[in-house]
């Protein structure tokens, strides 16, 4: 998320205040669908496919920007499916981590859970602006879209009995 408005200045020209429009369009998107989106998808799925579901959402948002199309429609539509990814991934591991947690726990667990996304937001900025400046914005899309598979994977084996 950090190199998205990067992106959008540097690749596709938009101005400061399309770049907000575009980032606006996400809390518009979560906003509008949260609620409706986690209580439907709560009767119809499991934790595991709804996270694995959020994740793969997460991949095809950032695939669709390696494909390196001119046209904004691309770029909402790659933040549509961010903003889905959103929805069904972040909520639902929040409520996993507190499920997993013995209630004597679920502090420390909930703690480590903030934890991991802190440490995101403060190395990701990093790798992200190094890889897109040395190996181009296509190549960090791709590597994220990469990292999604794999993390997708990897929730697919370990939430087996969710």
């Amino acid at each position: 998320m950090s190199t998205l408005p990067i992106y959008y200045r540097d690749v596709h020209l938009l101005s400061e205040s399309n770049v907000g429009l575009l980032l606006a369009f996400n809390g518009i998107v979560v906003f509008g669908l949260e609620m409706l989106l986690v209580q439907w998808v709560e009767r119809f799925m499991n934790f595991r496919t709804i996270i694995v579901s959020g994740v793969l959402f997460l991949f095809f948002a950032f695939f669709s920007l390696s494909l390196n199309i001119q046209s904004h429609w691309v770029l909402y539509l790659s933040m549509f499916l961010l903003s889905i990814s959103e929805i069904l991934a972040m909520p639902f591991m929040a409520s996993l981590t507190a499920q997993r947690a013995h209630s004597s726990r679920q502090g420390a667990y909930m703690g480590l859970n903030a934890l991991t996304f802190s440490v995101a937001h403060v190395f990701s900025p990093l790798l992200g602006t190094y890889v897109a400046q040395h190996y181009g914005f296509s190549n960090l899309w791709l590597f994220t879209s990469l990292l999604c598979v794999i993390t997708s994977l990897g929730m697919f084996v370990v939430l087996k009995k969710f």
